[in-house]
């Protein structure tokens, strides 16, 4: 694998692992032969996973929307885009294949459930994740979006 120098994350070929170049001031520090920088072990992120959105109706007004990946800024236009057409239903979220949702991702089933009142309908969380519980957790949220559609 490569990546950059002088600075940026590289990763190692030899044992994959993440380091970071830093420069340092005295040669007692522990600087690469090679480059006159010192080699610190960094993290990086786990791989990302696309948002996946697949809609099932059902004979009434009910829709079950099934969503899988990571749910966060890049990708949360999308659910909103899928969700927004569907405001006069009773829509049964499902996130049990969610593996990241972020702030972004908290504002559209809020702003969404607000809006699926107004128009007549209604949305809510059926089944969902450890990460997405903790943010609905954290943020005072899980009681509001868990609670059942009013059909």
């Amino acid at each position: 694998m490569t990546g950059l120098r002088d600075g940026a994350p590289f990763l190692t070929p030899r044992h994959g692992i993440a380091r970071c170049s830093v420069p340092r001031s005295s040669p007692a520090q522990g600087l690469s032969p090679d480059t006159g920088m010192s080699e610190l072990p960094i993290s990086l992120p786990p791989s990302y996973e696309p948002l996946r959105v697949e809609i099932v109706s059902r004979p009434d007004r009910r829709v079950l929307v099934q969503v899988g990946g990571e749910l966060d800024c890049d990708t949360g236009p999308d659910l909103f885009a899928t969700l927004a057409p569907l405001a006069h239903r009773y829509v049964e979220l499902d996130f049990s294949q969610v593996h990241f949702m972020d702030s972004t991702g908290l504002n559209i089933l809020r702003s969404q459930r607000r809006a699926s009142r107004r128009a007549g309908g209604d949305l809510c969380l059926l089944r969902y994740t450890p990460p997405v519980r903790r943010v609905l957790d954290v943020t005072r949220s899980f009681d509001y979006l868990t609670a059942p559609c009013d059909a």
